[in-house]
């Protein structure tokens, strides 16, 4: 079963990754939404001023072909690139 289930997984993030690409490559990139951080948890000493922000990602390819391998390492560095 548990054969089953990673093949299942294998194939739905191929064709998941297949239809990111044309929707967040569309139109010329995607623009992204980060907002900052919860720090209610964090020491008030140790705690930033962190603002909203939003970047226009054009190029994907990177990140969707790191996110379908499963490869985090790959991921990380295809966003700051």
């Amino acid at each position: 079963m548990a054969k089953i289930e990673a093949a299942y997984r294998a194939v739905r993030r191929q064709n998941v990754a297949r239809y990111l690409l044309r929707r967040l490559n569309g139109g010329g990139g995607t623009r992204v939404e980060i907002h900052p951080f919860n720090q209610s948890q964090v020491d008030r000493r140790f705690q930033r001023v962190l603002e909203y922000r939003s970047l226009n990602i054009r190029r994907w390819d990177a990140i969707i072909r790191s996110w379908t391998a499963g490869d985090v390492t790959a991921q990380d560095n295809a966003w700051v690139v």
